[in-house]
């Protein structure tokens, strides 16, 4: 992957507003990290969204703050962080959530930055996924780690999100106006609260000049220009998008107070 293709963009371009927007994001993590929320997962509505993107880069700029911080590869159906960081042949999460023992992840050549791949176990994830298994694999990670962000699969194709976000503290949606429905979204944050899931905020992903998107007051996104996934390959069994012309409106349920 070249480094225009590259979708570490705030190492590619750091002083730009892309670059910018992930140290804001980073601002609305940190304050997780404080009250010791330090297990954190992204998640989406729709292939394609964005949020393996944004987990690799949150990571960076984590790290960037000394923190020693692990990039897991929990979208164990298609995993994307594996191969960005070309470990899908290493042993990972699958591994250890199958054997019960222990992966604490891979150093990566960026500062700070360590990556849990997906594994190489061949195990249904739906067997895997048990929440005895991920609370064994996940808490030497939290004694071993300053920080944890945990990519995921789509909620559109299957439950692993809820069931990987059930044992983190939280988690951080997607959104891409590119692909917004609406209620679908709504849907799915409202899942998120039904299994006690907190939702740390709301990233806007792909946004042109113009475009903020706000959750529970953050607001990010500059219209990131590496992002990759849409079409990156079927899950299967996902819900599918409604035609662009029948989502309605598109408004933003999340607003700034001094917009209500």
């Amino acid at each position: 992957m070249s480094e225009k293709q590259s979708p570490i963009v705030v190492l590619a371009e750091p002083n730009g507003l892309v670059a910018e927007a992930y140290r804001n994001l980073r601002v609305a993590a940190s304050r997780q990290l404080s009250q010791d929320k330090k297990l954190m997962a992204v998640v989406s509505a729709w292939p394609g969204d964005g949020k393996s993107m944004v987990c690799t880069n949150l990571a960076v700029v984590l790290g960037q703050l000394h923190l020693k911080v692990l990039l897991i590869d929990g979208d164990l159906r298609r995993p994307t962080i594996s191969r960005v960081f070309s470990a899908q042949d290493k042993l990972g999460l699958t591994d250890s959530l199958d054997q019960g023992s222990a992966q604490l992840g891979y150093k990566t050549k960026i500062n700070n930055l360590y990556v849990l791949p997906r594994g190489i176990c061949t195990t249904n994830p739906a067997n895997l996924l048990t929440p005895d298994r991920l609370r064994r694999a996940f808490q030497p990670l939290r004694d071993h780690y300053d920080a944890i962000i945990m990519d995921t699969p789509p909620m559109s194709a299957c439950s692993d999100a809820i069931l990987l976000g059930g044992n983190a503290d939280g988690a951080f949606m997607v959104v891409s106006p590119q692909g917004w429905d609406g209620e679908v979204e709504a849907r799915y944050s409202r899942q998120l609260a039904d299994h006690e899931i907190p939702l740390f905020g709301v990233v806007l992903n792909g946004a042109k000049g113009g475009e903020q998107g706000y959750g529970y007051g953050y607001g990010y996104g500059y219209g990131y220009g590496y992002g990759y996934g849409r079409g990156y390959g079927a899950y299967g069994g996902e819900e599918k998008r409604k035609p662009a012309a029948s989502r309605g409106s598109r408004k933003w349920p999340w607003t700034r107070p001094d917009d209500e």
